[in-house]
């Protein structure tokens, strides 16, 4: 008996920016959808999420819907895509929906910080990272204000944060000579505090 080999005529891929190529190396996700891509009769993806700003990952999905759309990945304009990639905004469908998009309703909320609070953030806005000042203008704050977002969306999520640093930087710097370490040490001994009152 022959062997039959299935063949979908639909494939739909959801989240398709967890698809896209990016760099030399293809993930497991990239090569199962071109896989189903060569062997489907129609594909279609869709995303919420933009893409990295990269062209070679917008191209590589473009390719997976027509393998002769951009020859060259890393050069190529909107024309070479047009008519694979539709782009819509909420203003695009809000006739089609018929009010299912809810109004915004923004309220700003103020609470007072504890003592333990304004010290802890004293630290913070005080502190200067060498880490950071030897990186590329333009890039000058960059671990201070991932560190900021993480503080002010819990004392864990900050701690956690400065831990991986201290730990990074130790392997770095075995001898201990990287006055980081000791300001991130601070910073998270006055976090500690916050954090055990909230305990």
């Amino acid at each position: 008996m022959a062997e039959k080999t299935f063949r979908p005529m639909l494939t739909y891929a959801d989240e398709a920016h967890n698809v896209a190529k990016r760099g030399d190396r293809s993930s497991q996700r990239s090569k199962l959808a071109s896989l189903l891509a060569n062997r489907s009769d129609t594909l279609i993806m869709l995303t919420a999420t933009p893409h990295d700003g990269k062209g070679q990952s917008v191209a590589s999905l473009m390719n997976m819907l027509d393998p002769t759309a951009i020859a060259d990945e890393e050069n190529y304009t909107k024309d070479d895509i047009q008519g694979l990639l539709i782009r819509r905004f909420k203003k695009d469908i809000q006739d089609q929906v018929s009010g299912a998009f809810k109004e915004r309703v923004i309220t700003i909320e103020r609470c007072a910080a504890s003592a333990r609070e304004e010290a802890a953030y004293d630290i913070f806005a005080d502190m200067k990272l060498q880490m950071d000042e030897t990186r590329a203008k333009g890039k000058g704050i960059l671990f201070k204000t991932s560190l900021e977002k993480s503080l002010f969306s819990s004392p864990a999520a900050c701690i956690k944060s400065i831990e991986a640093r201290i730990r990074k930087l130790e392997k770095k710097y075995p001898d201990g000579d990287m006055p980081d370490i000791a300001s991130l040490r601070e910073l998270k001994n006055a976090i500690e505090k916050v954090k055990a009152v909230q305990l």
